[in-house]
């Protein structure tokens, strides 16, 4: 299968900052870990919800299906980010 030649060890993601340059990651968490009811997304917290949103973003080389059926290689994707510079959307 030719795909797996196309797919490239380095995998690009513009816009990506430096955790010093990231707002939200200088929230501090107001979850109580361990107590289901005070965590997130049960109880507001908005570091957690970023995290997630953080941690949701492809971090490798992925595969689609274009609209004519054929797989094609992702190698690279652009964040679009929030007001306290959280990844609100990913795209390629």
């Amino acid at each position: 299968m030719k795909l797996k030649t196309e797919i490239k060890k380095t995998f690009k993601i513009n816009n990506l900052k430096d955790d010093t340059q990231i707002l939200w990651k200088k929230m501090t968490c107001t979850c109580k870990k361990g107590i289901v009811m005070e965590e997130h997304p049960v109880k507001p917290c908005l570091h957690c919800k970023y995290t997630i949103q953080q941690n949701s973003m492809p971090r490798k080389s992925f595969i689609i299906k274009d609209a004519k059926g054929k797989d094609k290689v992702i190698n690279e994707i652009s964040i679009k980010r929030g007001s306290h510079d959280e990844v609100v959307a990913w795209e390629f």
